[in-house]
């Protein structure tokens, strides 16, 4: 392990700066207006949202989490954090989700609250934080929300409390914390399969969601003896495989199809970051050996994730994300050579993916929260690699299943929902 000297600061200070974590330092360089890198979290309430007292709340907000309350700057070696003083407005809601932010320009926050009717949603860029980070500033946003309007909240069980100070560890590089250095890398993967469809406009991303049962999906992952993130990640990779064999596309790209599934490290390591702290495992099957049915993707997906999400599979993986940051020669680079050499990585690593499913699980609050509540939805950042993502969410009986893509073409969630509606699984669909 290696010493990660967290930069200090008092949230009485008008001035502080912070490093970015390991995992955010690509995507900087990176993000355009297709690759944004911005993935939407929404709660929808039981009344419509009352704008004046949401500004408030989230006013009251930034003040407990200040290490969110930044803006992106670029220094000689690395770009940085630092407290931006503006105080942001709470935004109109716009057709297409998670579009472009110019979080480069002086003054930015790289990310966004947004409200339409009785939905309010947060839109981060994983420059900042990742799926957990952005669902415990959501908790605390809709905990604040409700007690300025008058509910009495008894017990906030795992919600950070406003009034509290922020702990330091909330804003600390956990990839450093469990960086070891004396282990070998991981092997690099091979080309993935990619969708063979041509991206829309720049400017549009097209959101489907399936809204199903909980309890019925329960039922089935039960029966198969295998968790819901398998049981989705194997249907994504059938709706895929079928594409892949269809008549109707004529691609010459028949390498594996691999999907990308974040793994959030908060459940390997002890940490409490609400910065990025997950690193993704790519379970793939290779059709040229011929169609594989469900149940065979099914436990190939669930040995596959029961063999690879290991601490010491995850170690290495830490080893060879941080390595680069430490090596003392890398570091004394230019940030504009460091910037071509990312560029390089990060396309590299695009290619060895077809796709990607991320499943934040199931939100629990205390039940003078729940009550006002009637779910949560998780929408993945557009991607013109991947052309279509997919997450997964869930809160009480309701499960929210989200594809996002750059693409017209709707056979892969067509395909998806229609497997689970033959299933005798009920979904009701809603678009943008």
């Amino acid at each position: 392990m290696i010493n990660n000297k967290i930069t200090k600061f008092n949230i009485n200070n008008e001035y502080f700066w912070y490093p970015l974590d390991n995992l955010a330092k690509i995507f900087p360089t990176n993000s355009s207006v297709r690759l944004t890198t911005l993935f939407r979290l929404s709660v929808s309430m039981n009344a419509p949202i009352k704008i004046s007292i949401l500004q408030d709340a989230f006013n009251h907000l930034l003040k407990r989490f200040p290490y969110f309350k930044v803006q992106l700057k670029s220094g000689f070696f690395w770009y940085y954090f630092q407290s931006n003083p503006n105080i942001p407005k709470i935004m109109v809601e716009s057709k297409y989700p998670c579009m472009n932010m110019s979080f480069k320009k002086n003054g930015v926050l790289p990310f966004r609250l947004k409200a339409f009717k009785n939905r309010i949603s947060v839109e981060f860029s994983h420059i900042l934080t990742d799926g957990t980070g952005a669902l415990s500033f959501l908790k605390a946003l809709i905990a604040e929300y409700l007690k300025l309007s008058g509910v009495m909240i008894k017990n906030l069980e795992d919600i950070i409390n406003i009034n509290d100070k922020p702990d330091e560890k909330e804003w600390e590089d956990s990839f450093l914390e469990h960086y070891h250095k004396n282990i070998p890398k991981p092997h690099n993967g091979s080309k993935a399969y990619h969708i063979p469809y041509r991206l829309i406009e720049k400017g549009k991303y097209y959101i489907t969601t399936g809204i199903l049962p909980l309890n019925k999906i329960i039922k089935i992952t039960k029966e198969k003896n295998v968790s819901i993130t398998d049981f989705f990640v194997s249907l994504f990779f059938e709706a895929i495989q079928n594409l892949y064999f269809s008549n109707s596309i004529k691609n010459k790209n028949r390498n594996p199809i691999c999907i990308s599934i974040p793994i959030n490290l908060r459940n390997i390591y002890p940490s409490s970051t609400l910065r990025n702290f997950f690193l993704t495992v790519t379970p793939e099957i290779d059709p040229r050996l011929g169609k594989f049915s469900f149940d065979e993707i099914l436990q190939k997906v669930h040995h596959f994730l029961r063999i690879e999400i290991d601490k010491k599979y995850i170690n290495q993986q830490i080893k060879r994300n941080v390595g680069g940051e430490v090596n003392p020669v890398i570091r004394v680079l230019p940030l504009f050579i460091k910037n071509l050499v990312l560029s390089f990585i990060y396309s590299r690593e695009d290619k060895l993916v077809t796709s990607n499913f991320s499943n934040l699980g199931k939100v629990t609050l205390p039940e003078t929260i729940s009550d006002y509540i009637s779910g949560f939805d998780l929408y993945p950042p557009p991607n013109p690699n991947y052309k279509i993502s997919c997450t997964a969410i869930s809160f009480k009986d309701r499960l929210s299943i989200t594809f996002g893509k750059l693409i017209e073409e709707t056979d892969i969630e067509r395909f998806f929902f229609k497997r689970l509606i033959m299933m005798g699984i009920p979904v009701k669909i809603e678009t943008n």
